[in-house]
């Protein structure tokens, strides 16, 4: 028999048909219910559940125990009376991702997905922290614009260059997927060699972040936040737009820079002169290259992304540099682009270009 049956009405119709009908209720707890009928018989058990502890909804059941009834509790809830609430998320009785923190309630529980990841709760995938993440995944493409990255705490629209022929006439910056860190003016002061913004975690202009490869000088959150394996460099003299790639793991751009220390790469002259294309110029010797790049003698060319030229066997007084956050002499001025003075190989110049990184 059910166990929760506490009654039965027996009837048996004029052609002899007998039917037996079970139910959960008494006479007792419904008698508004109970109607007269000349062919049926009603029979109920003594109801212990009439005066019950039973709580949060749970079915009472006559019998099963010495009180007399029994409680059977709704998920979410335990104990003699069901008045005493599971903690799903200790037990581990829960459906939430791993993605996502459990949160208890009275009965139930909730699940909400941890920073960096967007869901439900029980389904949770990581939130787009690059471009090349967005690539990737191949969400929501829409060509080269600005797209919203979770960086730190923050949604940020960011530019992304998504093309999958790269930057460059020959694709020098391979592939789709280049996060821009910032956009740079060799005619303004803002990013030369001395300023703070290569050092601290503050942005500039963060909304002509989102504007793509134009005049508008910017500094992402990107510069600190985004760990790549290449960066994309890349300068534009009037409408001519040269790049180049380097192939550089680091978490940020900040870690390569900010401290001061000089970190070399092995380009060549050759192909730093092609950002500035046919006009370049560098003085023959040196040829110091990489990261927070100056000479024995600081008041001559330095550049924090760049290559440094001499006129003399040594790299003390640098009269030519090429490069992104530059200063010193001859054109301190001439923050981002090509300076040669002194035997330059190809005569003195003084290029002042816009200049672009991107990660990847």
């Amino acid at each position: 028999m059910e166990p929760n049956c506490v009654s039965y009405n027996f009837a048996e119709s004029n052609d002899g048909i007998k039917e037996c009908e079970l139910s959960n209720s008494t006479y007792e707890r419904n008698e508004w219910d109970l109607k007269q009928d000349s062919n049926s018989i009603y029979r109920g058990a003594m109801d212990a559940c009439l005066n019950n502890r039973c709580m949060n909804n749970a079915t009472c059941q006559t019998g099963f125990t010495d009180r007399g009834y029994r409680c059977v509790c709704i998920g979410g809830f335990q104990g003699e009376d069901c008045d005493e609430d599971v903690d799903e998320c200790n037990t581990g009785e829960n459906s939430c991702s791993e993605d996502a923190e459990c949160i208890n309630t009275r009965g139930s529980y909730n699940c909400t997905c941890k920073q960096g990841y967007d869901g439900d709760g029980w389904n949770c995938s990581k939130l787009a922290s690059t471009c090349k993440d967005i690539y990737d995944k191949n969400i929501s493409l829409n060509g080269n614009r600005d797209y919203l990255l979770h960086i730190g705490s923050e949604m940020i629209p960011v530019y992304c260059h998504m093309d999958n022929n790269g930057l460059g006439e020959h694709g020098e910056c391979e592939g789709g997927g280049w996060t821009l860190v910032m956009k740079t003016d060799g005619t303004q002061m803002t990013f030369h060699y001395d300023s703070s913004l290569w050092s601290d975690k503050e942005s500039f202009n963060a909304h002509d972040g989102q504007t793509g490869l134009d005049t508008l000088e910017t500094k992402l959150p990107t510069y600190w936040s985004t760990p790549f394996s290449k960066i994309c460099l890349g300068m534009k003299i009037n409408t001519q737009l040269n790049f180049i790639s380097i192939d550089m793991p680091s978490n940020s751009l900040h870690a390569l820079i900010a401290d001061g220390q000089y970190r070399n790469t092995s380009l060549g002259r050759y192909t730093w002169k092609k950002l500035i294309g046919s006009q370049a110029s560098l003085q023959r010797n040196c040829n110091l290259e990489g990261f927070n790049v100056f000479g024995t003698s600081f008041g001559h060319s330095r550049t924090r992304i760049g290559i440094l030229g001499n006129n003399e066997g040594d790299c003390g007084n640098c009269d030519s540099r090429l490069g992104f956050g530059t200063g010193g002499a001859h054109d301190n001025s001439n923050t981002c682009g090509n300076d040669a003075k002194y035997g330059g190989d190809n005569g003195d110049k003084n290029t002042k270009t816009m200049g672009y990184v991107l990660v990847l």
